[in-house]
């Protein structure tokens, strides 16, 4: 078996044959220490928070895209009613003035695009340039737009996370590696993606049925059936958390990377929840934090560098996080890891 940049899974050492009844000798770092290792391991390597960087800088920085023609298409369901009439028109204004890049940078945040515009929306942030404004239409056009801007959000969260899961794997940094690795990195996660999509749907067809059922026996079971659908979507969630991290760090498929997210959350569910719930209060808190800093041009600049950076440490420490605990499930077949020598290859 090859054997990885860190400790081989799966295999014991003499010395730790020695050791095997000692438990603190074979305890993973804490949330803590793990999120600190991040940062003391992106000190070595600060380029990294180029990617969340530039994005922020785009998004700061370049044309506002609008779709009044998409808003448009969207308010003739509502305007044929007259219950629907104002909505219609709201529609019609938001359609206007709406800004889509700044949706489509919230949405990247959701699957790990971190970008302090995104975060805090661009309202909040000061201006240094007038930006010019570009109308996306007909409506078909703009879905498309839409959609290709999502797919492009992957492509960069690999970009950004490909190198980072690099360092993690002590392997020597080089782009034309990293852009390779990335490209392959992000296939696999949207296959994740639509693999993540197939399931919910799955999930909600039974929910469907019973929800039919319900209203054709007049039963008010609103309650239950939203229960019924946030308790395995909330599940799911908590189990793949690290999905994508293996998908990175380990450059395995959708199906095994959930597998293998399942197996290292399951064996250490409380860890794995104080860990989301402290990176989930450091990535929310930070943008509000700097709310104030980015009313003017040189602290928003100032700002984009701590938010990147932050973003960056905080990537570093999850796919810590996972790897140390990885290397504790013994009973999973390790992965074939890749070796890669300081030159030649």
């Amino acid at each position: 078996m090859n054997r990885g940049p860190w400790r081989p899974w799966g295999e014991q050492s003499g010395e730790r044959t020695r050791r095997q009844g000692s438990e603190a000798d074979d305890r993973a770092p804490g949330i803590i220490e793990t999120i600190q290792s991040g940062y003391d391991m992106l000190n070595a390597r600060p380029f990294l928070i180029a990617v969340p960087l530039a994005l922020d800088l785009v998004l700061w920085l370049g044309p506002r895209l609008t779709s009044p023609a998409l808003f448009a298409w969207l308010a003739r369901w509502p305007g044929q009613t007259a219950d629907g009439a104002d909505l219609a028109q709201a529609l019609r204004e938001r359609g206007a003035s709406a800004d889509v890049m700044s949706g489509i940078a919230q949405a990247w945040n959701g699957y790990g695009v971190s970008s302090l515009v995104g975060t805090i929306g661009r309202g909040h942030v000061a201006n240094l340039i007038e930006r010019p404004t570009a109308a996306i239409g007909p409506w078909y056009v703009a879905v498309f737009v839409l959609l290709a801007l999502l797919v492009i959000g992957l492509w960069l969260k690999s970009l950004f996370v490909a190198p980072i899961a690099q360092m993690v794997r002590h392997e020597p940094f080089a782009v034309g590696a990293a852009l390779r690795i990335s490209w392959e990195a992000a296939t696999r996660a949207a296959l994740l993606v639509l693999t993540v999509l197939g399931m919910f749907v799955l999930t909600l067809v039974p929910v469907a049925i019973v929800a039919a059922a319900f209203v054709l026996a007049g039963i008010n079971g609103f309650g239950l059936i939203v229960l019924a659908t946030l308790v395995p979507v909330v599940g799911a969630l908590f189990y793949g958390a690290f999905a994508m991290d293996a998908i990175f760090l380990e450059r395995v498929g959708p199906m095994r990377a959930i597998y293998l997210s399942y197996r290292v959350v399951r064996r250490n569910a409380w860890p794995t929840a104080g860990f989301i719930g402290l990176t989930l209060l450091i990535s929310r808190g930070v943008p509000l934090a700097l709310t104030r800093v980015v009313q003017q041009p040189v602290g928003v600049l100032l700002a984009m560098i701590a938010h990147a950076y932050v973003a960056a440490g905080l990537a570093t420490g999850s796919l810590i996080f996972y790897r140390e605990r990885r290397a504790r499930v013994l009973d999973v077949r390790p992965e074939q890891m890749i070796e890669e020598a300081a030159t030649g290859r």
